[in-house]
């Protein structure tokens, strides 16, 4: 079932660990916040306890958010979960979340090593490889995660669809917190369509070991975004002539895929700072560039009204916000 087109107007909101107004943030009270306020994706970040278990949280100590002093990853989950957030509340884990809220979408950032096979597992039992994307700065902890979900077969067998045609499953019926395929926002496991050619070896069953015609094309695993590798790599193609600039990716994919995984979203700030100088990352150029390789480009993190206008009628994709109720109202569904 081919895509709506997306109206460029009106980026996709990423609630930029949940909508912290009056919860603490990457709590399941702000996760609720955000659904509420219409976001389409949660998008958070984990740690992992000694112990294996993975935390919704952004920092490696829970100094921070919490006044406890140590390293999670030298805590026991049940060390952790005695930690109480300034509004009383837990630190949550995936699992929790991904059960709390079934049909929502989230963008996760991998933290720590701990998470690179322990991330894939929750999606497993959880049921929800289909509706996440995966993120790092580190492109190698990207590429290790992603290879965990396609080694345990995460990879294959595709969303159920039900008798009408339409994809069942998280996003095929009830979409109880308001987040659904249909917003006309991207549909996870896009990757394979949207990434330049990102399907072609890794995502096809047998490709690799040179099958002729492979008996079942594999379900794209979840869509992801570049660490500083992929996006400077992107960056330097973006430079090209334009019409140097897909194919250039392409070559940038074949000969350096082994290290920088395909990926579908470029997920960047406006400008990144280098020394005394300030850099401008998302501009017309870039902006172009990106959506000529079928990469959607989402922005953080971007909370003033006039600058969320100003990136809209540039033709960014996605903002990343720690205000969704405010790009919502500024942007609501069409």
């Amino acid at each position: 079932m081919s895509e709506r087109p997306r109206d460029r107007t009106v980026p996709t909101v990423y609630a930029h660990r949940g909508l912290a107004l009056e919860a603490a943030e990457n709590s399941l009270e702000a996760f609720r916040a955000a659904v509420e306020a219409g976001a389409e994706w949660i998008e958070t970040d984990v740690n992992t306890t000694a112990d294996g278990v993975v935390l919704v949280l952004h920092d490696p100590s829970l100094d921070r958010v919490a006044g406890v002093p140590g390293r999670v990853s030298q805590l026991s989950a049940a060390q952790v979960a005695e930690v109480r957030l300034p509004d009383g509340q837990r630190i949550p884990t995936l699992a929790e979340a991904l059960e709390a809220f079934p049909t929502a979408r989230f963008n996760i950032d991998l933290k720590d090593e701990g998470a690179v096979e322990a991330v894939p597992r929750v999606l497993r039992e959880a049921g929800a490889v289909d509706r996440v994307r995966i993120a790092s700065f580190s492109d190698a902890r990207r590429r290790r995660a992603l290879a965990a979900l396609r080694a345990s077969g995460a990879g294959t067998g595709g969303p159920r669809r039900s008798a009408a045609g339409t994809t069942a499953g998280p996003f095929g019926q009830g979409a109880r917190h308001g987040i659904a395929s249909g917003d006309g926002a991207e549909t996870p496991g896009a990757t394979a369509r949207r990434g330049i050619d990102s399907g072609d070896d890794a995502e096809v069953s047998g490709a690799a070991s040179g099958a002729s015609v492979p008996e079942q094309r594999r379900a794209p695993l979840p869509p992801s975004s570049p660490g500083i590798a992929g996006t400077a790599l992107f960056l330097l193609v973006s430079r090209l002539p334009m019409r140097w600039v897909r194919p250039g990716w392409r070559i940038a994919l074949r000969l350096l895929g082994r290290w920088v995984p395909p990926f579908d979203a470029l997920q960047v700030p406006e400008s990144h700072r280098l020394g005394p100088v300030r850099v401008p990352v998302v501009t017309r150029r870039f902006l172009h560039a990106a959506h000529a390789c079928g990469l959607r480009v989402d922005v953080w993190t971007v909370d003033d009204p006039e600058d969320m206008r100003r990136l809209a009628a540039l033709g960014v994709d996605g903002l990343v916000t720690n205000r969704a109720d405010l790009a919502r109202k500024l942007f609501p569904r069409p």
